[in-house]
């Protein structure tokens, strides 16, 4: 494959050796710095970490939510925001998607959601 995207690169008129050598060798330090970069970031681990079901796994933050006021500053936001965030942020749905259910323009959309997000952390602010 490597022959392949650079044979714009070979000289009829030189010999075909060295430059199938030079490909060569430079495909083999690409794959030696990419094997030393993996293990100079990767760390072994004895025994691996535990997962546990039910409620003991939540933590402090994933309790300490307040949906009411989550709830209150989505109702606060307009029409088309509210449904934005909806369709994007709680139904997971990609901005293109999204734009074809609204009818929106992508970009359109994008702004709408950034205002949303905007509007309901500044809500989410005034009540602490």
């Amino acid at each position: 494959m490597s022959v392949h995207s650079v044979r714009h690169t070979f000289d009829p008129s030189r010999p075909i050796m060295p430059w199938l050598m030079t490909i060569t060798a430079r495909r083999i330090a690409d794959a030696a710095r990419r094997s030393s970069s993996r293990v100079a970031n990767e760390t072994t681990v004895e025994t691996m970490p535990e997962t546990f079901s039910g409620a003991d796994t939540k933590s402090t933050q994933d309790t300490s939510d307040d949906q009411e006021a989550i709830q209150i500053a989505l109702a606060s936001l307009s029409d088309g925001q509210r449904e934005a965030i909806q369709l994007m942020k709680l139904q997971g749905l990609s901005v293109q998607e999204a734009a074809e259910r609204t009818g929106k323009s992508v970009p359109a959309l994008k702004v709408t959601v950034h205002r949303a997000i905007k509007a309901m952390r500044a809500s989410l602010q005034r009540k602490t």
